[in-house]
């Protein structure tokens, strides 16, 4: 009977680190990379594009390779397979955010390379408001267009929402990213435009300008 409940608590055990592992989300991709498919002296795909803190999963399908970081000849010691034939895997996270080559340490001289590229992880976007430059000063009643770049090195910009103070003038979905001001009155304003990437981060820039009442002309007498 002992036994029997120790196998069913193994089985519980088992089964909630399971749904655990399946059910957290994480922020982590993992890809997978095919070696030596079909007989081939390559790595399918060679050439990738993950985050930081992404993982890869080398697979074997065929026989005498190896995953080496670093050029032919030349290993890295970032990480390093050994020699391997299938049914064989490897795994490597790449915490940082660079370029890292890698070939098989047998067939490398062959051409079985491979590179993986690692952009930044969770990068927000940048936005600058380039119309009108900040300390601007404009003739009252002054009509303009707020405009502003942005753009996201890691993702989507979803949007720019233009403020005027803490009012809100709208949200332009997509470049160009403008919205129009009339008839403003003398006085300074501050504007801002807050960027939004498709991860939900933001950023925000902000201007003041100055309209200012324009001072009559007077004619001189001869």
């Amino acid at each position: 009977m002992n036994v029997l409940k120790d196998k069913a608590r193994l089985m519980f055990i088992g089964a909630g680190m399971a749904l655990l592992t399946c059910a957290s989300p994480g922020f982590a991709a993992t890809t997978n990379v095919l070696v030596g498919a079909g007989g081939t002296l390559t790595f399918s795909p060679n050439n990738l594009t993950i985050k930081a803190g992404d993982q890869i999963i080398w697979t074997w399908q065929g026989n005498f390779h190896s995953t080496t970081s670093g050029t032919v000849g030349t290993p890295s010691g970032l990480w390093d397979s050994g020699v391997s034939s299938q049914p064989h895997s490897f795994t490597n996270t790449f915490a940082s955010a660079g370029r890292f080559p890698y070939y098989c340490s047998i067939h490398g001289s062959f051409g079985m390379t491979g590179v993986v590229n690692v952009a930044p992880s969770g990068v927000p976007p940048s936005v600058s408001i380039t119309n009108p430059p900040d300390g601007a000063t404009l003739s009252a009643p002054a009509s303009f267009a707020l405009t502003a770049l942005a753009s996201d090195s890691d993702g989507t910009v979803t949007g720019v929402e233009f403020f005027q103070g803490t009012t809100s003038l709208g949200t332009v979905a997509s470049s160009p990213y403008t919205v129009a001001l009339n008839n403003l009155g003398a006085g300074d304003y501050g504007f801002s435009a807050v960027a939004t990437d498709n991860t939900g981060l933001t950023a925000t820039n902000a201007i003041t300008i100055h309209v200012v009442t324009p001072v009559p002309l007077t004619a001189l007498s001869a």
